[in-house]
């Protein structure tokens, strides 16, 4: 495999994960009325934030340092797409009606 399909393959993962919360983004808005999806993210956040504070990196195993950087980095990347997606949602409602298409 060479090097340029794996980078690939991460910007793409990273991506998704964007849209995905984008896409919870929408489901508040539309569904929930509440940002409950967003506290969550904050919360994931905050977790493995403390997940890799307590639980130090450790090369023999039992440790729980990269699921809380997996938790922490996946999280901040899905509340960059909601609050994307928050901010268009702004834009598009105070732009003047004859601008959209």
């Amino acid at each position: 495999m060479s090097t340029l399909s794996a980078e690939l393959t991460r910007y793409l993962v990273w991506g998704g994960v964007i849209a995905i919360g984008a896409l919870l983004s929408v489901l508040d808005r539309r569904w929930i009325r509440r940002p409950l999806f967003a506290v969550l993210l904050v919360a994931g956040v905050i977790g493995g934030l403390i997940i890799t504070r307590v639980s130090p990196f450790t090369f023999g195993g039992g440790d729980h340092y990269m699921e809380g950087v997996i938790l922490s980095a996946g999280s901040a990347l899905a509340l960059a797409g909601y609050a994307l997606a928050v901010v268009w949602r702004f834009v598009r409602a105070f732009s003047p009606a004859e601008n959209r298409s």
